[in-house]
């Protein structure tokens, strides 16, 4: 039972399975998405981000060590925001890389440190799918989200399936980096390879691309 056309692909490929015996199935994980009991309305999830009842906000998840120049994209666009180029009332929600190895988390607090103590910005490192509370809040974020922004996450699957724009800064902020270490390295990815060529997210490669 495979969840996509993908791991279907690589179950035939690389474990010889026969394409017969492979049936798609989805992602059960989705429904409880989708379910009446994981809903927050809008103005319960801005109160408990202690976001205004107009605010809207920017989700940006963190891709830890392997995006080292996160802080340069992120500082812009504080920066647009406190000038007002989006409008009133932009917030903007930040994941750190909650999952990683300790170095990876201690990493993440140098690398945040400025940015979460910034006045619009909330940080939300909690545990989620451990936990049926802290799951339900995170998808709200997600699901009342303005925009979602990531350097090739996974995540981008669950914000695909509640139908939020989804954007990649596909550059290294302020630095030129090798090919082997820049953010471009992800887009050769497999799983991403098919997600850029449905069209599912905004692609931009500077900050002026960016920002507008």
């Amino acid at each position: 039972l495979v969840q996509n056309g993908q791991v279907k692909q690589a179950a035939i490929d690389f474990q010889a399975y026969k394409e017969s015996a492979a049936k798609l199935v989805g992602y059960p994980y989705f429904d409880f998405f989708r379910h009446p009991a994981s809903m927050l309305s809008r103005k319960d999830l801005l109160e408990r981000l202690g976001f205004p009842a107009d605010a809207r906000y920017i989700l940006y998840t963190s891709g830890s060590a392997y995006c080292p120049d996160e802080p340069d994209v992120i500082d812009s666009i504080l920066s647009w925001i406190d000038q007002g180029f989006f409008g009133n009332n932009i917030y903007f929600v930040l994941r750190p890389y909650v999952g990683g190895r300790s170095k990876d988390r201690e990493l993440d607090v140098r690398k945040f440190k400025k940015i979460i103590a910034h006045p619009k910005v909330y940080n939300y490192d909690k545990m989620n799918w451990d936990n049926l509370e802290n799951s339900i809040f995170f998808i709200n974020v997600i699901r009342h989200a303005a925009l979602m922004m990531s350097v090739y996450s996974t995540i981008f699957l669950e914000a695909v399936m509640l139908d939020r724009p989804l954007v990649a800064a596909v550059f290294d902020g302020y630095k030129k980096r090798p090919y082997g270490q820049s953010v471009r390295r992800f887009e050769a990815f497999s799983h991403f390879r098919e997600f850029i060529k449905l069209g599912a997210i905004k692609r931009t490669f500077s900050f002026d691309e960016l920002k507008a």
